[in-house]
């Protein structure tokens, strides 16, 4: 079981991030159970949005890039209305709540995390909880 985060599958679909450790990343994720935080989506959809408003990638590959984002097998994992761990480990590593959804949603699970995003690989790995992508 993995979690992955929206920097991580952002860049599939950017040729500057595309690189070896996207793609065993990628390969994973037809290969495990692949946990998300409810935050995913819209998180990865602004990534994508944004992109598209900074020249990264045409139009045609921003919807293209949602067509293919709800084909993936993510399990959306459901999360209540405390996220009192969320804040605890924001604090704890100087992350946003919206990362350490992500940090609260591998240890919860026991599952590794694969991010590109630097602070919360950091945190991932203080915490035991960064997995490897190869």
């Amino acid at each position: 079981m993995i979690v992955v985060d929206a920097s991580l599958v952002a860049s599939w679909f950017f040729n500057d991030e595309r690189d070896e450790t996207a793609l065993r990343a990628a390969e994973r994720v037809f290969g495990e159970i692949t946990l998300v935080p409810p935050i995913f989506p819209a998180e990865l959809a602004n990534a994508l949005l944004s992109a598209w408003k900074k020249g990264r990638i045409p139009k045609r590959e921003l919807d293209g890039a949602f067509e293919r984002i709800v084909q993936l097998p993510f399990q959306v994992a459901p999360a209540g209305l405390e996220l009192k761990d969320e804040v605890e480990l924001a604090a704890r590593y100087g992350l946003t709540v919206y990362d350490a959804m992500y940090l609260a949603l591998a240890a919860r699970h026991r599952a590794g995390l694969i991010t590109r995003d630097a602070r919360l690989r950091a945190a991932a790995f203080d915490a035991g909880l960064l997995e490897q992508e190869t």
